[in-house]
This record gives structure tokens, C-alpha cells and sequence, in this order.
């Protein structure tokens, strides 16, 4: 787990303690409506539209009653996009909705939020050709004084040509600085819940990091490795784990019969303790045979803090971050501390590694993120035995 994969052996050898500096800032005040127009019950007006965008007042019977916003790909490639600048957002965490809708086959819309830059995102609705009207989400996290754009988007490859995509009702809404109350929904921190991958940054420890997501599953990706969790109403689940250079291990519950083991349960409040005993397979990358490590892990995983924002060690700022602590089971003993923090939109943002034994010392492994860009990683493949 976290950012390298820690087997028994090498939890074994875990030398230190200390704690690492947190810096703290007052939260922003929450933030209503940002966007102009987002209705289109003004026409156009407050977008930037391109060929073949604009708004009407007929045809796609949107259930908020017309006009509406459309699309009308001609083939010609790239995508379309009718966008507006959000000028002057406060830092905080927002949520961008909107309801979109297609004639189908080849079509693909989404809503983005962006950087200015179309490719640089802070999150994009799940790419769709439904064929009714939808309601689309994303959430992420903004920092004060980027340039902050949301767009509305239709693929323009060559099999959409004359076919047609529809949007309404968009809105940008938010807390500046976090302004979440208990019981915190796990799932927007530890991964997403909205289907949509996470935004790519870069760890002190060298690794780009982003959260990916496939299948109804999410992949905590750094550089090649990664981790995988999904969550239910009930549990976040964790499986498999390929931070090792040669190996891989899965958790599993009901003794290694079922593929994955609730981690922590998904709506909780600081204080909260759950106590587990997974049962660990461990194999090799190359060839999928057994390797060591097979058994049960005990560990207690508490929900330790929430903070309105917080502060990386490079001076990275995020709003709404938790920090869970792990305790491993160590020759009779939970004396091995291991600190997560999670970012709401991002997933895993900072990771720091103790050993009770050895008190008054520093961390004897630790990572930060400290930037927010970075090249997208590419999972690495395994082969996994049922």
C-alpha cells in the first residue's frame, strides 16, 4: 500500500518515528452558482461557440423546457466545444452537472471543467451517446488564481457526421475551502464516485500519480504500478497491488475465496476504527506463480482527521484532505504506523511509514505530492489466478 508495496519481510526492517509538519489555512466561504447562462434561457450569450454549436428552440425536447444548447458534428475531426472562463474562482472543491443527451451510434458528449487548455482537465463527465436526456457529473479540486474554463464537448471523428448531441441545465457549484460535514463519504477521497479519472500530478518520491478509472473499479496508478479499489454502499474494497519490481499481491476475504476485502467502510466520521485480518496471495509477475508472503495481515485502519485544507511539504495547498492511519500486526504487536492522506477528487496525496519501536526519529519512508501536472502513467499488465 501506499506509495511503494510494503510485504511482511520489509515492514520487518522499519527503523523510525516521526511526524510529519502539517500546515493548516481558514476555509473560503461557500460558493454559489459560477456559471453564466447555464440555462441557455439567454441564448447564447456568456459562451464562446464554434461552427456547428450554438442554441435552438425545437427538436430536442429538453426536460427543462427550451432552448437548449447543440452540436452538429460534421465529420471533419478533433471535437467541438462551446466554452466560458470562470473568472476569479475562489479556491475550494466544486462540482460541475449538467444534463447532455444524442442521436446516438458513433456520438460522444461530456461536460469538462479545464485549465484553458481543452486536454489539461480538472474533470470531465463519463463520455456518453446516450440516446435520452442524462444528468452528468464531476468534482474537483481548484486552487485561486488559475484559469478555471468549463466546456461543453462533442467528438467530431468521422462516423459522428450529421448526427447530433444536445446540452442543458449546466451549473458550477462549490465550497471555497471545504465546508464538508461528518459522516464523509469515503469514495469521493480514497477514489471517485463519479466514473471519471483523476487529475495527474507528481510525488516527491519521483512517480506521476493519477486515479483511473475502469469497469467500475479504480486504479491508484503510479508510473507503471498501481493499486486497485472500488467501493459498494457499504465498504471500500481493495484487491491488487503491484508496487513490488517482481511480484504482486492480492487481498481476499472468507479465507482467499473472494477476490477483494473491505478496506474501511465508505461513510465515516474521524475517530472511527475498523479492525480486519485480510487474507494476502502473493505472486510473481513473471509467469503468475506462487511466491512467499502467502497468510492473513492483521491491521486496525482508523479514520484519524479531516482538514478543510491542507498543505503538502512542497507547498502544494488541496482542500477537503483525510488522513487515515493503518496499524500492522508486527510479532505480536501493532506497532507499525503507517499515515495516509487522501485528497477529495485525487485519491492518495501524501504517505508517511513509522515504527513504534523506534521512537523520536524521522519517518523511515515518506511522499508528497509537489505538482499538480505530470505525464499520464500507464499500468503496468498482470495476469491474476483466479
Amino acid at each position: 500500500m501506499g506509495f511503494a508495496r510494503r510485504t511482511l519481510a520489509v515492514l520487518a526492517t522499519l527503523a523510525c518515528l516521526g511526524l510529519p509538519p502539517m500546515i493548516g489555512q481558514p476555509a473560503a466561504a461557500a460558493t454559489g452558482e459560477l456559471i453564466t447562462n447555464g440555462t441557455f434561457g439567454a441564448g447564447s450569450a456568456g459562451w464562446n461557440w464554434p461552427a456547428q454549436m450554438g442554441t435552438e428552440n425545437c427538436c430536442a425536447n429538453p426536460p427543462g423546457g427550451y432552448p437548449n444548447a447543440f452540436a452538429h458534428p460534421n465529420g471533419s475531426g478533433g471535437y467541438l466545444a462551446a466554452w466560458q472562463n470562470i473568472a476569479n474562482a475562489p479556491s475550494g472543491t466544486y462540482t460541475l452537472r449538467g444534463k447532455i443527451n444524442s442521436s446516438g451510434g458513433a456520438q460522444s458528449v461530456w461536460i469538462q471543467a479545464d485549465n484553458g487548455v481543452f486536454e489539461g482537465r480538472y474533470c470531465l463527465s463519463s463520455p456518453s451517446n446516450t440516446a435520452s436526456w442524462i444528468t452528468v457529473s464531476c468534482t474537483f479540486n481548484f486552487t485561486a488564481g488559475n484559469t478555471l474554463h468549463v466546456a461543453i464537448v462533442a467528438l467530431n471523428s468521422a462516423p459522428t457526421a450529421w448526427g447530433w448531441v444536445t446540452f442543458d441545465d449546466l451549473s458550477l457549484t462549490g465550497t471555497g475551502g471545504g465546508g464538508e460535514s461528518p459522516p464523509y463519504d469515503l469514495a469521493t477521497y480514497l477514489i471517485r464516485a463519479d466514473g471519471a479519472n483523476g487529475p495527474v500530478y507528481h510525488t516527491s518520491t519521483g512517480e506521476n500519480m493519477q486515479l483511473q478509472s475502469s469497469a467500475g473499479r479504480y486504479y491508484q496508478a503510479k508510473n507503471a504500478h498501481w493499486e486497485e479499489l472500488w467501493a459498494d454502499s457499504t465498504y471500500i474494497y481493495r484487491f491488487r497491488d503491484t508496487s513490488d519490481a517482481n511480484t504482486w499481491y492480492g487481498l481476499y476475504r472468507n479465507g482467499g475465496a473472494i477476490q477483494g476485502d473491505p478496506w474501511i467502510h465508505r461513510f465515516v466520521s474521524p475517530g472511527y476504527t475498523l479492525t480486519r485480518t485480510p487474507y494476502i496471495k502473493v505472486y510473481n509477475k513473471n509467469g503468475c506463480s506462487a511466491a512467499n508472503g502467502w497468510g492473513t495481515d492483521s491491521s486496525q485502519i482508523s479514520f484519524t482527521q479531516y482538514y478543510q485544507t491542507w498543505t503538502s511539504q512542497a507547498g502544494i495547498t488541496l482542500n477537503n484532505v483525510i488522513r487515515l492511519q493503518a496499524k500492522h500486526l508486527y510479532n505480536g504487536s501493532l506497532n507499525l504506523w503507517e499515515d495516509y492522506y487522501y485528497a477529495k477528487g485525487y485519491g492518495l496525496v501524501a504517505f508517511y511509514g513509522y515504527d513504534y519501536r523506534f521512537p523520536g526519529s524521522a519517518p523511515i519512508f515518506q511522499g508528497w505530492i509537489d505538482a499538480t501536472t505530470g505525464t499520464t502513467p500507464v499500468r503496468e499488465g498482470i495476469c491474476t489466478p483466479a
